[in-house]
């Protein structure tokens, strides 16, 4: 398996793993909204936080707080809910995601 195919994989449990956090925490919304949601925001995220570990640009700790920050005024924008509930679902998401990543790097 090439780096390509590993990029593809970890981008796609990113999305599946963010998507049910969010979709628990947001339950008033639909799940296909959601799904957009953070297919597009991990389509802008996900690629800064590669490039930035590949050319060791940051610290691990410092792309995933990048990462957080990104997605939390994303999703705010996106979805025009109080800031805080935002903040604590891409925490809470981030969180678990960085995580597994931190494990299987």
């Amino acid at each position: 398996m090439n780096e390509l195919h590993i990029q593809i994989i970890a981008l796609a449990l990113t999305i599946l793993v963010e998507f049910f956090i969010v979709l628990l925490v947001l339950k008033e919304y639909k799940w296909n909204t959601i799904l957009l949601y953070v297919i597009l925001i991990n389509l802008v995220s996900f690629p800064l936080a590669v490039n930035f570990y590949s050319f060791q640009v940051l610290t691990f700790f410092e792309i995933e707080l990048s990462v957080f920050v990104l997605e939390y005024f994303l999703l705010g924008v996106l979805i025009q809910e109080r800031y805080f509930r935002v903040g604590m679902t891409i925490l809470f998401a981030n969180f678990v995601t960085a995580v597994l990543s931190f494990l299987f790097i």
